[in-house]
């Protein structure tokens, strides 16, 4: 826990960028500590399960600690959890941050198609890091114009997407230009899926709000539910915030069904700075 502290404090005071430790052992279940700092917002922390095993709190207790002694004073929360996973979390002093409807579907059954768009292409991440980090700047662009604040993804939320399975694909839709090469300002939407095994995600989901209603998030989840079968996986799943009504609507639409109970985001709170009640610790 050492190492993981003076990572941390590394990536909160020196290079203010993400970074990853993972606490517990590599037979059991673990958790991942991610941590973004920034000049231009409040830093803030996610504690990640390794695994679908549930983490005991004295695990969450040590990683909140290592956090803490890092000089992260900001929110800690999870990615969505079963009520299963959320056990150790509760029992560590985590409260409900919000409540996820879950979706499945069974990719067996009859094969999902989904026609093109007019004027929209699909395409991968670019390999070369520095143009990939440009999409991923676009995408979360597009991100935030198709979400509240509070709901938005930030660099934090799109690395825990990019790391939360062994197998991933992001994929941009773009908008027709007579340019032969495509630029990142065209990005219109995009999607990330993840695949873990014979069970695969669709870790996130966005279409500028001046493109909803042609076609596209549908043609993004087809894209999902086409590269989930061809990796051999037997069942996709999304999640949704429970007042996210059109998102609920195009799931049940294409043929995703409500899996019971749901998921919650925990989370425990900024530690306030007794000296300056008006201030937002970082």
């Amino acid at each position: 826990m050492a190492q993981a502290i003076t990572a941390l404090r590394s990536s909160a005071v020196e290079r203010a960028v993400v970074h990853q430790i993972v606490a517990g052992t590599g037979r059991g279940p673990g958790l991942r500590m991610a941590l973004l700092n920034t000049p231009e917002r409040p830093g803030r922390a996610v504690l990640h399960p390794t695994s679908a095993d549930a983490v005991s709190h004295s695990m969450v207790d040590s990683a909140i600690r290592a956090i803490r002694a890092a000089g992260h004073c900001g929110a800690i929360t999870t990615p969505a959890l079963t009520p299963e996973e959320t056990i150790g979390f509760r029992r560590a002093g985590f409260e409900e941050v919000a409540a996820l409807l879950l979706y499945r579907m069974d990719l067996a059954a009859d094969e999902t198609r989904s026609a093109g768009v007019t004027g929209i292409r699909l395409t991968q991440l670019p390999r070369r890091r520095s143009r990939a980090d440009a999409w991923i700047r676009a995408a979360l662009s597009v991100d935030h114009a198709a979400f509240r604040p509070g709901e938005q993804f930030d660099e934090l939320s799109i690395d825990e997407a990019l790391h939360a399975t062994p197998r991933r694909l992001v994929r941009f839709a773009v908008a027709a230009t007579r340019s032969q090469d495509i630029l990142p300002t065209h990005v219109v939407g995009y999607a990330v899926t993840g695949r873990a095994g014979r069970r695969s995600y669709l870790q996130r989901l966005a279409v500028h709000p001046c493109y909803e209603g042609r076609g596209i998030a549908s043609l993004l989840c087809a894209d999902a539910i086409g590269w989930a079968r061809a990796g051999r996986a037997s069942v996709l799943a999304v999640n949704t915030r429970v007042d996210n009504t059109r998102a609920a609507s195009l799931y049940e639409r294409i043929g995703f069904e409500t899996v019971p109970g749901g998921l919650v985001v925990l989370g425990v709170p900024p530690i306030p700075d007794p000296s300056d009640p008006g201030s937002r610790p970082t």
